[in-house]
C-alpha cells in the first residue's frame, strides 16, 4: 500500500513538473494577416470546362502557440473569397465573361514548424481547413470591366456551404522591435465538391451534364504578429 501512494505521488510529482515545463515553454502570439488570392475551381468531371483564376482579397486573425522552438500551433479565423473566372469569348458588345464568387469564413488549425533561426526564420505550415460560406454571386464582365452582377441562392443551388480542405505553405518571418512579420505563400486544396454535382439543364429541362468543382487557390500573405504572454522561449516566438 506504501509503494502504491509513492507511486502515485511520484506520478503526480511528475505530471505538474512536465505541466510546468510545457507552460514555461509554451509562448502565445496574437496575429492578424492580409493578402490577395488567386481563387480557381478544378472541375474534374467537366471536360473543356476551362476556367480562370480570379483575384480576391483574403485577411484573417491567428493566435501562434509556439510549444517547441522548432513546432508551433496556429489556430486561424480568416475571410476567403473563392471561385473563379469563365470567359465566354466576343459578343458584338465586347469581350464577355463571368466571375463566380464565393464567401467563405475559414476556420484553419495549421501545424507550423521553424526551420531556422535570426535573422529571417523559414517556416512550413499544413494543417486542416473548414470553410463556411456566407454568400454567393455572379459577376458579369465586359471588356474587362464589371458590368452587372446578381445574388445567388445556395440553398435553392444545393451548394455545398460547409467545405473541408488542406492548406500548406513556407514563408519567413522577421523581428520588428517587440513583434513580428511574416511573409507566406499559401496553397489551399479543396476536398469537399463546392457544386454538389450541379445539373444542369436545357430550355426543355433535359439534363446537360453535372458539375462537381473543387477549390483550388494560391495566395500570398502579409502578417503582423504582437507576443502576448512572454516565457522562455520570446526570442523563438511566432512562425
Amino acid at each position: 500500500m506504501l509503494k502504491h501512494d509513492q507511486m502515485k505521488i511520484r506520478l503526480t510529482h511528475l505530471t505538474i513538473a512536465l505541466m510546468a515545463s510545457i507552460g514555461l515553454q509554451a509562448q502565445l502570439s496574437f496575429g492578424i494577416r492580409s493578402g490577395i488570392s488567386w481563387s480557381n475551381v478544378d472541375f474534374p468531371q467537366a471536360d473543356g470546362w476551362d476556367s480562370k483564376a480570379r483575384l480576391a482579397p483574403a485577411f484573417g486573425a491567428m493566435l501562434h502557440i509556439a510549444a517547441t522552438e522548432r513546432i508551433g500551433i496556429q489556430p486561424e479565423v480568416a475571410f476567403v473569397s473563392r471561385g473563379y473566372r469563365q470567359e465566354y469569348g466576343p459578343l458584338p458588345s465586347g469581350n464577355y465573361a463571368e466571375r463566380l464568387v464565393f464567401d467563405f469564413v475559414d476556420v484553419n488549425a495549421l501545424m507550423v514548424l521553424r526551420l531556422a533561426q535570426e535573422p529571417a526564420r523559414p517556416h512550413l505550415l499544413l494543417g486542416p481547413s473548414i470553410g463556411f460560406m456566407t454568400g454567393a454571386r455572379v459577376l458579369a464582365e465586359l471588356d474587362g470591366s464589371v458590368s452587372g452582377g446578381s445574388v445567388l441562392d445556395p440553398v435553392k443551388l444545393k451548394l455545398n456551404r460547409a467545405l473541408a480542405g488542406l492548406c500548406g505553405g513556407a514563408g519567413f518571418t522577421f523581428s520588428a522591435g517587440a513583434s513580428l512579420i511574416t511573409v507566406e505563400g499559401r496553397y489551399a486544396f479543396g476536398l469537399t465538391d463546392i457544386w454538389n454535382d450541379l445539373t444542369l439543364v436545357d430550355i426543355n429541362g433535359a439534363t446537360i451534364r453535372k458539375i462537381s468543382g473543387y477549390d483550388r487557390s494560391f495566395s500570398l500573405h502579409l502578417g503582423w504578429l504582437m507576443p502576448v504572454a512572454k516565457r522562455a522561449l520570446a526570442a523563438s516566438a511566432g512562425p
